[in-house]
């Protein structure tokens, strides 16, 4: 399946997800020994954020051996995050990286709010270099996740291949993804 078709599937099992909250990804021992048996085939890299809310695998309706997920706080992209997309792409054939931000984000609420020192300043400095001078939550969520997917694209050399790297919203209280 081509990167936008895979894509496409993947917000159409997000949406009968989100309007019918019934979870038919596969969890299953019979799926597990599949993976084990045949090895690693995911349809997308999807980085996202650590948030507990933010559960790809459930968002998109996936289970064992489907997405090759990184998660970080703000789901921000450093050298082993580009290295473990890297992976992905070179490694498993991986064609579709989406970029999953989320509503109510901690880290951009950190990074507008200044917490740019002590632990979390590698992330809400990072943050704050994508959202810039913005006091809006909703506008910092939505430039951070276009900053990484640039910064994902430019690092790896991606712009002009068949690798999809698509910046993308999550809304907690709908369960829905926009891509952004």
């Amino acid at each position: 399946m081509k990167p936008f078709e895979q894509l496409q599937a993947l917000l159409e099992a997000n949406k009968e997800i989100a309007d019918s909250g019934i979870f038919t990804g596969g969890f299953r021992r019979q799926n597990r020994e599949k993976a084990v048996k045949e090895g690693q085939h995911p349809k997308a890299i999807v980085v996202s954020c650590s948030d507990s809310r933010v559960i790809p695998e459930l968002i998109f309706n996936c289970g064992v051996g489907d997405l090759f997920v990184i998660r970080t706080a703000g789901e921000v992209v450093s050298d082993v995050e580009l290295a473990s997309i890297a992976y992905g792409i070179e490694h498993l054939g991986i064609e579709l990286v989406i970029v999953l931000g989320h509503d109510r984000c901690g880290a951009v609420a950190a990074a507008i709010n200044g917490e740019l020192e002590g632990a979390v300043a590698p992330v809400t400095n990072k943050v704050n270099e994508a959202i810039g001078d913005t006091k809006s939550p909703k506008i910092g969520e939505l430039r951070n996740v276009q900053f990484e997917a640039e910064v994902i694209k430019e690092k790896l050399g991606l712009k002009d291949t068949n690798v999809l790297v698509a910046p993308a919203l999550y809304d907690i209280a709908s369960g829905l993804v926009e891509l952004r």
